[in-house]
């Protein structure tokens, strides 16, 4: 029964993901660019260069063999795309300014909210975690030569090559809405392997509980702004997963559905107001 019960929520789960994956996309979106003309041109050809400079950093870390030189490829990955985020906040919501509606219109927009994800990983040298951010400006990337170099031959082989890989949607020439939310199943596998890491030597405490509050604060966001989006999603289809796997055998069901209780409680739900309980277990982020 209990197995009949798991594979149904994994089917909603699914379907959830399926019938959302386009709609979240327009929300919480960046809109449109602050500048135009000569400045905007500007601005978007730095941008494409920060990605290309972070990208490359990205990938050498990856595929890197020399111990010596992992770090510091690594270090210079997490920097590039702190400046590229910056870039995107100030591309797509003007200069700063000492504002709460500013600092609202940054918390709204989906992209510029992994900026938070991006300086958690200053704390400690996480390959997985650094894979989504590294997809998605990928996607960016692409998106941001699609629109310079327009209707030009090379703008349609990028397109066509980015529509193979699911990167762009042909028809608005942005990211496609999957990126988002296959980058969020990453980022979810990260917090996961930082939770096993402990295992390991190379467990960071403080890694996992940040990493693990960004990732509170991203379902919060997206449940109470967007209410859902790719992070919640992503954490119904891995408690699809999990059930899926755990439900005949109840040494493992029971606690699981004790713990997911507990940790259903801190997250407000929609409409509703936080009682004195769930403002005690803020983020603090």
């Amino acid at each position: 029964e209990n197995a009949a019960k798991a594979r149904q929520y994994s089917e909603q789960a699914s379907q959830y993901y399926q019938q959302h994956a386009r709609g979240f996309a327009n929300r919480g979106g960046s809109g449109l660019p602050k500048f135009s003309g000569f400045i905007g041109r500007a601005f978007q050809t730095g941008h494409i260069c920060t990605r290309m400079m972070l990208l490359v950093f990205g990938f050498m870390y990856c595929f890197s063999l020399d111990a010596g030189t992992i770090k510091s490829r690594y270090t210079s990955s997490v920097r590039g795309l702190v400046v590229s985020f910056l870039l995107h906040i100030l591309r797509f919501h003007g200069s700063p300014k000492f504002q709460m509606i500013y600092l609202q219109s940054i918390m709204m927009d989906q992209h510029a909210r992994r900026i938070f994800g991006v300086i958690v990983l200053f704390v400690s040298t996480n390959f997985v975690a650094l894979l989504p951010y590294l997809y998605v400006e990928t996607a960016a990337l692409l998106a941001d030569l699609v629109n310079k170099l327009d209707k030009g031959s090379l703008a349609l082989q990028i397109l066509s090559f980015s529509e193979k890989f699911q990167l762009l949607d042909p028809r608005s020439r942005t990211p496609d809405p999957r990126v988002a939310h296959n980058a969020a199943l990453i980022e979810v596998a990260a917090g996961l392997t930082a939770i096993i890491q402990l295992l390991t030597p190379r467990r960071n405490f403080i890694f996992l509980v940040i990493y693990w509050q960004y990732l509170q604060t991203r379902f919060t966001l997206e449940l109470l702004a967007d209410q859902g989006g790719p992070m919640v999603s992503a954490f119904y289809r891995l408690d699809a997963a999990i059930l899926t796997r755990i439900s005949s055998i109840p040494a493992l069901l029971g606690p699981y559905t004790k713990l997911k209780s507990i940790l259903a409680s801190q997250i407000p739900k929609p409409g509703s107001q936080a009682d004195s309980s769930t403002k005690k277990r803020c983020s603090i982020m």
